[in-house]
């Protein structure tokens, strides 16, 4: 699926993250690519992610999330979602693509654009958390913490040389203090012998 706005935010989220981050921000795109299958097989109706990000389309969107995230109830009537990941990302990329679509109008001179991308922004602040984000804390809270996304090889290996580092210049700054191996020091080396897995 082609859509200028998805395009756009992925091109924005690659020019602020990087390469390394590719696999996310693509995640991320496919997430809205997602959101927007389920506004359109519902409507059957050809709209763009720009056509939704506005005050009236709002109410669709939040559909097409729940939706997509399956939404639940517990028995003790609390709303949950299956994937609340699903929810907390995307509702972060749509908040995003509607200032992009805010910085578009304003340069284009485009006031109705503006406006629209204007009440999305302005209902996002006021219901999403109520009506999305804080089911989808609760989910994680109910269901117990996951790791969902995990960090990539090259994370680690930064990591690694950034402990190695450190480790070594502690052991300068012990051994040039204390003149000797002091008992602070032998603690220190021990400390350095963790292994890191790669």
């Amino acid at each position: 699926m082609s859509d200028m706005a998805i395009i756009k935010h992925g091109s924005v989220l690659s020019m602020k993250q990087g390469q390394k981050r590719a696999t996310d921000i693509s995640a991320r795109m496919r997430e809205l690519a997602r959101l927007l299958v389920h506004v359109r097989s519902a409507d059957e109706e050809a709209v763009t992610l720009c056509d939704l990000l506005s005050g009236r389309n709002f109410d669709r969107v939040v559909a097409a999330i729940e939706l997509e995230a399956g939404s639940d109830v517990t028995e003790s009537g609390r709303r949950i979602f299956k994937k609340p990941a699903f929810v907390i990302r995307v509702a972060g990329s749509l908040l995003k693509c509607a200032h992009l679509k805010q910085g578009a109008a304003l340069r284009a001179g485009d006031t109705s654009s503006f406006k629209a991308a204007e009440d999305f922004i302005t209902l996002h602040r006021t219901e999403c958390t109520d009506r999305l984000l804080s089911a989808a804390h609760s989910s994680y809270r109910l269901k117990g913490n996951k790791l969902c996304e995990y960090p990539d090889e090259q994370d680690l290996k930064q990591l690694k040389t950034y402990l190695q580092r450190e480790i070594y210049i502690h052991l300068l700054f012990t051994v040039n203090k204390y003149g000797r191996k002091s008992n602070k020091h032998n603690r220190t080396t021990q400390t350095s012998k963790i292994k890191i897995q790669q």
